[in-house]
């Protein structure tokens, strides 16, 4: 991740820019970037966030054991702070990622 991250959010923001952040939502569990879901949403971050398969044996053997379980645990975490909540005015979209080079 980009050191300057937040730096460069906040400059986007004060300049009254629309931000979106197209993140793999593990990074919200890296050492040192646990506050980022508060973060993106005290910005009003817009969150693309991915996951390659809606099954956890598939999310696990792409990316990693325990992948799928902290993805979903990031999606609730978001959801408790507003985001894809109706009227809240934070916007969460999620990315299908297929495993191969075809939809299911």
């Amino acid at each position: 991740m980009n050191p300057h991250f937040e730096y460069f959010v906040k400059g986007c923001k004060m300049l009254g820019r629309t931000v979106l952040d197209r993140c793999n939502l593990t990074v919200f569990y890296v050492k040192g970037k646990d506050h980022l879901p508060e973060f993106l949403a005290d910005q009003g971050v817009e969150i693309i966030a991915s996951l390659p398969c809606y099954q956890e044996d598939n999310v696990d053997t792409q990316r990693g054991k325990g992948v799928f379980g902290r993805s979903i645990a990031a999606l609730q975490h978001l959801n408790a702070l507003g985001y894809g909540k109706p009227g809240s005015g934070l916007v969460l979209n999620l990315v299908y990622n297929p495993l191969g080079p075809k939809l299911p």
